[in-house]
């Protein structure tokens, strides 16, 4: 619980407080695959991600149009819905083998009623969340795949990525074409082709799933810049 305590989920607890947590907190671990929960689920639990990469997947009521996002170690969730719904706001699945802490969401929510900063930080990252959602969803509404899958790796950067010295950016996790396509909404073909294109172009490397964009990637992504690398 020390160790949740640095973070900014948890700093603004009271010893109180953080005991009541620690007493009914859980730690329970994952395989690569496996779904925490579905949006039709009960929202009976606040989850912390401790090791791992968790994707979020979201489907509209016909199931044509998937969102899809990524959490991170050290990140709380889901904070959607606190203190109102009913059910989960998407799907959860494990991108990695995981480790988690969980606390019943009743316990949770009742913290957050009497500690003003606590509720204060969640309100926070709610319009954090709110804000990358609706700013990925109007990235990735064109008809161009080729910027699809541009904004797709965008996205895993800004989700996922480590280590921004020098205009670099590292995703410390593997990432496969099938999981660019699947994010993107196009064809693996079409997404391996994009790929080599811009690895050619000296914009990243990709390397046994290992995908790592260098200083080219950031000196210019204007759709007129895309039209000339993919010569649309």
């Amino acid at each position: 619980m020390q160790y949740l305590r640095q973070l900014s989920d948890f700093e603004t607890l009271t010893d109180e407080e953080a005991n009541l947590l620690m007493n009914n907190m859980s730690i329970k671990s994952f395989q690569k695959g496996q779904v925490l929960f579905d949006e039709t689920d009960q929202r009976t639990r606040f989850y912390f991600l401790i090791e791992g990469v968790i994707r979020v997947e979201r489907f509209d009521i016909d199931g044509d149009f998937g969102f899809y996002s990524y959490i991170k170690n050290d990140l709380g969730f889901p904070y959607r819905g606190l203190l109102s719904d009913k059910n989960y706001p998407y799907l959860a699945r494990a991108m990695t083998d995981i480790q988690i802490v969980y606390f019943p969401m009743a316990l949770v929510e009742r913290i957050l009623k009497q500690n003003i900063l606590m509720a204060t930080r969640a309100i926070t990252e709610m319009s954090t969340i709110l804000s990358a959602t609706e700013n990925q969803v109007q990235r990735m509404v064109t008809s161009s795949a080729h910027n699809r899958i541009v904004q797709a790796i965008n996205i895993l950067a800004e989700q996922l990525g480590a280590d921004f010295t020098q205009k670099h950016v590292i995703i410390p996790y593997r990432v496969t074409i099938k999981e660019l396509a699947l994010v993107s909404g196009t064809t693996r073909e079409t997404t391996g082709q994009v790929i080599k294109c811009l690895a050619k172009h000296d914009e990243l490397i990709f390397e046994r799933q290992q995908l790592t964009l260098l200083e080219g990637w950031f000196a210019d992504q204007s759709f007129d810049r895309q039209e000339r690398i993919f010569k649309l």
